[in-house]
Parts: structure tokens; sequence; C-alpha cells
């Protein structure tokens, strides 16, 4: 704790005071060139060294007076005391500095209640306290200084000894001297409001929740970046330019920005700019970012940087462009659901017009047991189709709704699935298909009619979309504990976009959807719905090279799934 010289008055202040004596002793001879020289050097260590101009003021005071101890004082309030505090102090007393002194009860007291300059002697024989020194006082000059026109503190001098006495040119010297420390002074507490500004800033600044840095000079050098600007960055940037800490490719058209509002003082604000940052694992980190680059000016405005202050808006962006990509799907699939209603309803019509004519035909023809018969079996065989139809249209909902389809499985045998549907084609489309059977007897547990509209999707639509009259290829391999289906075509590869979409219900491929055939767009995702419900997969292989190939791949046993087994979308 620091000390404070107390209270105990002996002698009146009048016995104290010999202010009057500095008129009536001779003076010593001006040194105005010793005086101007320590002036200019005081105003040289104030430019250069604010924090130590006290302490030097007060060894100038001590040497151009001759004087054995000098001192600063400045009145200050400590808790619900005034007091002053000796902020410089040079000599026999330098020990004593930051010592603190009673205001209402102490030399600088009386300087500052009369607001005139006093020399006083025998300082101890009033001010008691002043024994704790353990030094005399033979004469003590002081003189106040003022800030925005009130007293202050003072500046002064002690002689120890009675060698020394002061005189008006010391008082003369002490006045030049209280105005400097009033400056001296005044220049500290602005700069320390300076530095305390500057420390708040720059606190505010690095604990500032979005990314932010002080680029100086023309060459953009980082003087500041807060922890979320360098985590932003992912690397390190303090003291080195912008074109060293990023590359070219990653911040080419930002270097030109940054040159220019250094150079025309313009600020630059970017909204969603794409920065493909790479972090120190060379991996990239692109981002999306708002950002700020404003010109960072001194006193006088000239610019010497740029204040930058970004904000990452990578996750806004990104889920922006999901809801914008989900409308476009959504906005797709309206046109899909629009084109399949009006494919649905013309292909439905079909077989009931054919039902209802075979109908008609057989109440006129009742008499004529053959045709009964053929017409009866044509009604049957178009509301087959117009009820399978509906199946597929139910299926497909099923799996777009997340739900599954119900499949039976029981003992069969895939190669004669496989060539009873090709019995049916051939008599359709004639004998464009071959059948290569690797595996032999293919015997699994499965769902026979499943399994018979997996391979009729796909061999039908290797007839709609294959080059026309070449053969259609369907090869059927065991390996292990898994069968194998292979459907392959000629003609027109599949785009590799569209091979990711073909499995998806009511999407049909660019091409397909422009070309002359018609279609719901499910046949695929049937495929796929039926394939899974077995636990097997569904894929597709195109190229110009070899053509088109859907692959199968069916477990032989699914005995442990439950019954009915149901396709998951």
């Amino acid at each position: 704790m620091e000390e404070s010289l107390g209270q105990e008055a002996r002698l009146p202040l009048d016995q104290t005071i010999i202010t009057h004596e500095l008129g009536r002793r001779t003076s010593r001879s001006p040194d105005f060139e010793g005086e101007n020289q320590a002036l200019r050097d005081l105003v040289r260590e104030l430019s250069l060294s604010p924090e130590t101009i006290l302490q030097c003021l007060v060894e100038k005071a001590r040497l151009i007076c001759n004087a054995d101890s000098a001192g600063i004082s400045i009145a200050e309030t400590d808790g619900d005391h005034e007091i002053f505090r000796w902020h410089a102090v040079t000599g026999r007393m330098k020990p004593f500095y930051r010592r603190t002194m009673q205001r209402h009860f102490s030399p600088c007291g009386v300087v500052l209640e009369q607001n005139a300059a006093q020399l006083m002697n025998n300082l101890v024989g009033r001010y008691e306290y002043m024994c704790a020194l353990e030094m005399p006082f033979h004469e003590v000059l002081l003189v106040p200084f003022h800030l925005k026109g009130k007293p202050a503190g003072t500046i002064w001098v002690v002689a120890h000894g009675p060698d020394k006495k002061f005189d008006a040119e010391d008082s003369r010297v002490m006045h030049s001297l209280a105005e400097f420390t009033a400056t001296a002074v005044e220049t500290r507490r602005k700069i320390s409001e300076l530095a305390q500004g500057r420390n708040e800033l720059n606190e505010y600044f690095m604990q500032a929740p979005v990314p932010m840095c002080i680029l100086m000079g023309p060459e953009q050098v980082y003087t500041l970046a807060n922890a979320p600007y360098l985590n932003l960055v992912e690397r390190d940037v303090l003291g080195k330019k912008t074109r060293d800490v990023f590359t070219l490719e990653e911040a080419t058209p930002y270097f030109d920005i940054l040159d220019r509002v250094y150079r025309t003082g313009e600020p630059h604000i970017g909204k969603e700019s794409f920065v493909p940052f790479v972090a120190r694992d060379g991996i990239s980190r692109a981002r999306y970012v708002d950002y700020l680059y404003h010109p960072f000016r001194d006193g006088n405005g000239v610019i010497q940087g740029i204040q930058a202050i970004v904000h990452d808006v990578t996750e806004h962006v990104e889920i922006r462009k999901k809801l914008e990509a989900s409308e476009a799907e959504l906005e797709e699939e309206r046109d899909l659901r629009e084109h399949f209603v009006e494919a649905l309803t013309h292909d439905l019509c079909t077989p009931m017009a054919a039902a209802r004519l075979s109908a008609q035909l057989v109440i006129r023809k009742a008499g004529d047991p053959d045709t009964v018969q053929t017409m009866s079996q044509r009604i049957i065989s178009n509301i087959d189709r117009a009820v399978q139809m509906t199946r597929d249209l139910l299926d497909a909902n099923r799996i777009k709704a997340g739900e599954g389809i119900p499949i039976s499985a029981v003992d069969c045998r895939l190669d004669e699935v496989v060539h009873s549907v090709v019995q049916d084609l051939q008599s359709l489309h004639g004998p464009r298909f071959q059948v290569r059977n690797g595996g032999g007897d293919i015997l699994g547990h499965w769902d026979s009619p499943g399994l018979r509209r997996v391979i009729e999707n796909l061999a039908s639509n290797a007839i709609k979309y294959g080059a026309p009259y070449s053969p259609i290829t369907i090869s059927l391999n065991r390996c292990e504990n898994w069968a194998e289906i292979e459907v392959h075509n000629e003609g027109r590869p599949i785009a590799a976009a569209d091979q990711k979409l073909l499995f998806r219900p009511y999407r049909r491929i660019t091409s397909v959807a422009n070309g002359a055939q018609q279609g719901w767009g499910i046949g695929l995702s049937l495929v796929k719905g039926i394939v899974n419900a077995h636990g097997g997969t569904a894929r597709v292989e195109s190229s110009e090279k070899d053509g088109t190939t859907f692959f199968v791949r069916l477990p032989l046993e699914q005995r442990a799934a439950p019954s009915p087994l149901y396709c998951q979308a």
C-alpha cells in the first residue's frame, strides 16, 4: 500500500511562507541559451517519449535552478480523499517517487488554494509529518500549473541546505517550466486516453464475432486479424502480405479490388462472393462470403491501409441453393406428373376401349360360340392389361412415398422365368432376344411374378430405346450365393447425369423425353423396388463403345426375411 504523509501543525502558515524574499534577493544572471536548450530537449522528449517527459522536466528544473531535489505533484482523488501524488521526483527525494500527501494540509495545497507561486522554509516546523522523510528542507519553491484554466498541480524545487537560496530568476524559470508542465501533463493525458481508446478498440476488434483484419500499406500487410478471421482462412497471416498468404487461384480478383480501394479510397462491398480457400491440409475449403473493404486513414485523412470485414455466408448460400433446387425439382415433378396423367389416361383408354368393343361384338354375336370365346379372351386380356397398369401406378406411388411393394417369395427357377418372358416378347417383337445361361438351373427363393415384371421392364426398355433390329442379350449367371441378370442392347448411350435419375419414379431421361417413344417413367423405379425387396441391387452401365447394360443381382435365399417382403424406396 502506498504511503501517505499525514498532518500535525506546529508553526503558523505565515511563519513558513517567505515568498516576499524573492524580490529582495540579488538574482543570478539569466542563462537564456541554457534555458532554450533545455526547452528544446524537453520538446524533443515530449515528441519521442511522452511517458518519461515529467521526469525529464524535473531533472531540467533541478539543473537550471541548481536545486538539491525537484518534483511534480498532481492533485488527484483517492476514494473519498483529495491528495497530491508525486509523479516525478529527482535528487535526494527521488526514492519518494509516487508518494502522496493530503491536499488540504500540505505545501502544494497552499499553492493551489492561493493559485500563486510560494517560497517556503522551515517546512518540518509546520508540517511535522515531513519528519518521516528524514532530510532537512531549507527552502522550497513551488509554482502551480493549470489544466483547463484551473490549478491542477505544482512543479517544485528544494534546497536541503543553507547554501542555496532561490531568487526571482529561479521563480521566472520555474514559471516557464510550469507552463511546459501543463502542456506535458495534458499531452500525456490525451495520449493515455488515446491509448485506452485504442486498446478498447483493439479489444473490440479482437473479440468481434465476425472475421476482421487490418491491412497496412500499398502491399496490404496484415497488422491485425481476430480469431474468427484466422479460423476462416486457416493460415498464419500477421506481418505477411496478402499476396504471400493467398495463391492467385484463391484471390486474384480480390487483389485487384484491394488495390483499387487503397488507391481511390472508395469502399467496396461484396455479396455472396465465392472464395476457393485451400486449407493447410491441402483440402479445398471453398466459402461464400459477404465482405467490406474500407480505407483506413490517419488523422490527416491520408489512406494508410484497409479494414476488411468478412462474413461467412456459406451455410446460408448452400441452404438457399438447396431450396432453389428443391423448388426446381418440385416444379419438374409437377410437369412429370402432368405428363404422367396424360400418358396414363391415353394408355388406360386403349385397353378399356378394346374391351368395350369386344363386349359389343359378344352381344352382337351371342349365337356364335367361337366369336364369343375369342372376344371374351380379348376382354379379359385388355382388362388384365388395365389392371397391371393400375398396379404399376400404385406400386410406383408406394415407392415414392417411402412405402414398400408387397411380394411373396417362393422357390422358383430364374432361368424358367426368363425363358417364359422371352417367349412372350418374341411373339410380339420377333426373334431379337438371345438368352445366355451361364448358371444352368438357377433355383432361388423369390417372387416369381415380381421377377417377371423386372425382366419384362428391362427387355421392353431395350426394345424401345435400343438400336432398331439389333439383338438384345439376356445373360444369366450364378456366383456363389447370388444370381446375376444382365440385359444388354446396342444404341445411343445414356448420359452419366441421366443414369443417376433412371431409377427414380416418374423420371425419363432427356433424350427419351424428347423422343418419339412414350412412357410413364415408372418402369425402372419398379425394377429397383422389386430387386431391393429381395435384398438385391440394380444398376446400369452405358457407353458409346459397349452399349447399355442393366445389371440385377439377387441373393439366392431370402427365407429369413418376413413374408410378404417389402421394398423400401
